[in-house]
């Protein structure tokens, strides 16, 4: 696709957006190369409202962009509630002023009652790698029982932080998770 400047990359986007093939649409917005014009970020921003694949596409290059315009409509998009981003654009906003809106939003997901939104947020945080994540992950292990804290280890490994194995090894030998132990 060359560069995002050019027209037809923001009419590829489009059109690829209106047709029925959201792997289209997806393609279309990795093949963006560079900076996104304002035409073309309007259209990210409409790809983004489509959900699923396609929306995390778009958050991506939005967020790896480094465009601040396009950073605070991504926090702002974080901060309306209406779903999380994608790891890399949480991770993105996690570097900036914009870091408390990411960890608060992380921290909504792991107390929630439903456990399949909760397994999501340990993953995230998992990804994000903030410095605050693990603190985050310690939290959901501490709260979390028997076969629920598988999560917040995984999320702890996936750190990659050296102050996690210490929460991590109780929980784990050398063949892997002690899940009897778990409950």
């Amino acid at each position: 696709m060359g560069g995002s400047t050019a027209p037809h990359a923001r009419e590829a986007i489009a059109a690829a957006i209106a047709g029925p093939y959201r792997a289209a649409a997806t393609e279309a917005i990795r093949g963006l190369t560079g900076p996104a014009d304002e035409a073309t970020q309007a259209a990210l921003r409409t790809a983004f409202g489509t959900g699923g694949s396609v929306k995390v596409a778009a958050a991506a290059h939005l967020a790896a962009s480094g465009d601040a315009e396009a950073i605070e409509w991504l926090a702002g998009e974080l901060g309306r509630g209406g779903g999380v981003l994608p790891a890399e654009a949480m991770a993105a906003l996690a570097t900036t002023e914009h870091s408390e809106k990411v960890r608060d939003a992380l921290r909504g997901l792991i107390w929630n009652k439903n456990i399949s939104i909760r397994n999501e947020g340990y993953m995230l945080l998992g990804q994000v790698g903030a410095p605050w994540s693990v603190s985050l992950l310690l939290e959901g292990l501490d709260k979390e029982f028997g076969e629920k804290r598988v999560e917040p280890i995984v999320g702890l490994g996936r750190t990659g932080d050296p102050s996690a194995a210490e929460a991590i090894h109780p929980w784990v030998e050398t063949q892997g998770l002690v899940l009897a132990s778990l409950e």
